[in-house]
């Protein structure tokens, strides 16, 4: 797969497969969308970790919730840049998504395995077909070393991770040409 096929929307979709964080990475959304891509959910529920972007941006963490709840429409344009640029970083940087990672390390799919669904332009060598849909299990180790991969890697390493792994585990010479959508559904 060519680099410059990893569409924002795609990268979206590997980041909140992977990370679980749901939030927008490509740099647009609402102010709550960036923070929860930056920062990720907090806890107990609550939409954005406020302790932790308040952190991040160097502002108060009532500052945050004003941010979150709408008492203050939109940040300084300093700080709006600011997580714009951490928001994106997220998901292409290492650094970026080894933070994102951090919170689902040791989660359900890691200690149990998980089901990979991934749709795209995909098959063996020379015998790809569009819109195929490929659903296997994963063993916790697997979704280990896929996240590795992910963190190492971003976008490419993952889609090298999955080539190998299909052509190891599934069908010998498997090719993912394009991705559509990737899912990671804990067991």
């Amino acid at each position: 797969m060519e680099k410059k096929e990893f569409t924002p929307g795609l990268r979206q979709k590997l980041f909140e497969a992977l990370t679980g964080r749901s939030g927008n990475v490509a740099g647009g959304g609402s102010l709550t969308d960036k923070l929860v891509a930056a920062f990720g959910p907090g806890k107990r529920g609550a939409a954005v970790d406020v302790r932790a972007a308040a952190k991040g941006l160097g502002v108060t963490p009532r500052t945050v919730q004003r941010w979150v709840s709408g008492q203050i429409r939109s940040p300084k344009p300093g700080h709006a840049k600011q997580l714009d640029k951490m928001a994106r970083q997220a998901a292409t940087t290492k650094a970026g998504r080894r933070a994102a990672l951090a919170a689902v390390r040791g989660d359900r799919a890691s200690r149990f395995g998980a089901t990979l669904d991934l749709q795209g332009t995909q098959g063996p060598a020379d015998y790809e077909r569009p819109k195929r849909r490929t659903r296997l299990d994963l063993t916790g180790a697997d979704v280990d070393d896929m996240r590795d991969a992910y963190e190492a890697g971003g976008d490419q390493g993952l889609v090298s991770w999955a080539n190998g792994w299909l052509d190891q585990n599934y069908v010998d010479d498997w090719n993912i040409e394009r991705i559509d959508d990737w899912g990671v559904d804990p067991k």
